[in-house]
């Protein structure tokens, strides 16, 4: 999903650069780098407003780091409203200037973003070249693509093998993901103990989804002795990491057991 970025990031450095050669452009980088060790301090001091401000700078002076970084507090909306608009443009420019992490958010966000950001086929675009050049992110987020069937349809197979690579790769989520694959037997074979398997990888791998499913195959005896204590501090665990399921799960597993259900 990212061939665009993948075959013309050369060119478009140099277009950013503005003419001027590649040593401008890294002296421009350097001072956006300069500008960019401070935002930090701005951040933790509370002057957001000074923050967003400093990484402005730092992304426009051409530091990658700077832009993708604007782009997540953009989307999140720690440092305001959410405007994905502009978290996506933050997101491209990092990418442009060479920051990975900026192109796998910028196709994550075209893919799940709202419709003022969503493009699925320029998602898929930016996601499978990144993919292809090694990214556990846009793997599995190429992956979710499949198996929700966003924008073609549902190839569960498909994202088993994007899940799969993600896993292997080190990412949490697609650990929990390609679990639930195979706990429902979607796309690949029911195997009970190989979801297990995965949940627990999640989990371990700070994936709180993971956790509460992991959870909900102990509370229910799926595929292994049931250990409703485990499960328990599972769901706890889940919840307190801020997953709905977690909580939801936590409380039915608490009523069950004749104990009243928490807040969350």
């Amino acid at each position: 999903m990212k061939s665009r970025f993948a075959c013309s990031l050369i060119a478009m450095m140099f277009a950013l650069a503005g003419g001027t050669g590649l040593s401008a452009a890294a002296d421009g980088a350097t001072k956006g780098e300069a500008h960019y060790e401070n935002w930090r301090a701005a951040w933790d001091g509370g002057d957001i407003p000074g923050a967003m401000g400093v990484l402005k700078t730092s992304c426009e002076a051409g530091y990658a780091d700077g832009c993708t970084m604007m782009g997540f507090l953009n989307q999140s909306g720690l440092a305001g409203e959410v405007d994905e608009v502009a978290a996506f443009g933050a997101f491209s420019r990092g990418c442009v200037l060479g920051d990975m992490n900026g192109c796998d958010s910028a196709g994550t966000l075209l893919l799940i973003g709202g419709a003022s950001v969503r493009n699925y086929a320029r998602a898929r675009e930016l996601l499978r070249a990144r993919c292809e050049q090694g990214s556990a992110v846009a793997c599995s987020d190429y992956g979710l693509s499949f198996h929700l069937g966003l924008g073609v349809p549902a190839e569960p197979a498909k994202a088993a093998f994007l899940y799969g690579a993600a896993c292997e790769g080190g990412l949490a989520a697609a650990c929990s993901n390609l679990g639930l694959l195979y706990a429902e037997g979607n796309g690949v074979e029911v195997d009970l103990q190989r979801a297990s398997e995965l949940f627990t990888r999640g989990c371990e791998g700070g994936e709180m989804a993971g956790c509460s499913s992991l959870g909900h195959m102990l509370l229910n005896g799926i595929g292994g002795p049931e250990d409703r204590d485990e499960a328990i501090r599972l769901f706890q665990m889940s919840c307190d990491g801020g997953n709905e399921h977690g909580c939801n799960n936590l409380n039915f597993a608490l009523r069950a057991s004749g104990v009243p259900g928490k807040p969350h």
